[in-house]
């Protein structure tokens, strides 16, 4: 795969986002269901949870399809792709998760500025989360094994009867009698707490990915030629 016409590599990232829909059949039903069920009014505070958690299992593929697949070395003979590639797994992540949260985004976004940061903060850090996890480990079953887990852990606390943060869009107040939905981001010191951490996470989770590519390209097997491509 090359960088995509005039090798640009925002048409790279486009067409590995559209590769990942066209290989997984359920990034397209996980579509569809999203979209209707946000349009049909369903609750944001029982949907997040399930779409993130949807998010996180398309997401941990990307990082580690290529070198699963075993067309690494060919991918790297592309031009410049080589010195990119952590850029474009991690834009391919990201424009397939704004893809699959689309609805959601443009329903929060009634809830205020504060709201929609701190929903598309949380969609950044789980696609770094992925990618970082992708590129250092080669395996897509560390992040979906630490991810759900901290998923598993988050939903079973909301359904107490105290304050959790979930989606990092939302605050779920839940009692026995009622349960109140209000908008999260910055209304409170507490939220702009997730949102930092969040974004401090995912920036560390990032430069650790480039870090490992680098460390990767100037290992003795990174710097053999590809026989296929000669």
């Amino acid at each position: 795969m090359t960088l995509g016409r005039g090798h640009s590599l925002p048409a790279a990232i486009w067409g590995d986002a559209i590769l990942t829909l066209t290989l997984s059949p359920l990034a397209l039903v996980a579509f569809v269901g999203i979209t209707i069920a946000t349009v049909s009014g369903a609750a944001l505070d029982g949907l997040l949870p399930i779409v993130f958690a949807v998010l996180a299992i398309l997401l941990s593929d990307i990082a580690t399809r290529d070198r699963r697949a075993g067309t690494t070395a060919i991918l790297y003979a592309a031009p410049r792709l080589r010195e990119h590639f952590v850029w474009w797994k991690l834009g391919s992540a990201l424009v397939l998760g704004l893809l699959l949260c689309a609805a959601p985004i443009a329903r929060i976004a009634w809830h205020g500025l504060p709201s929609i940061v701190a929903l598309l903060v949380g969609i950044f850090f789980v696609v770094a989360l992925a990618t970082a996890l992708g590129v250092i480990t080669a395996n897509a079953k560390t992040f979906i094994v630490l991810f759900l887990s901290f998923w598993y852990v988050v939903f079973e606390r909301s359904r107490s009867d105290c304050d959790v943060e979930f989606g990092w869009a939302l605050r779920s107040c839940r009692s026995r009698h009622n349960t109140d939905l209000r908008g999260a981001g910055c209304d409170r010191p507490a939220d702009c707490a997730v949102n930092i951490s969040s974004a401090t996470g995912a920036g560390i989770g990032v430069a650790a990915s480039f870090a490992r590519h680098s460390q990767n390209d100037r290992s003795p097997r990174a710097s053999r030629p590809c026989r296929q491509c000669a």
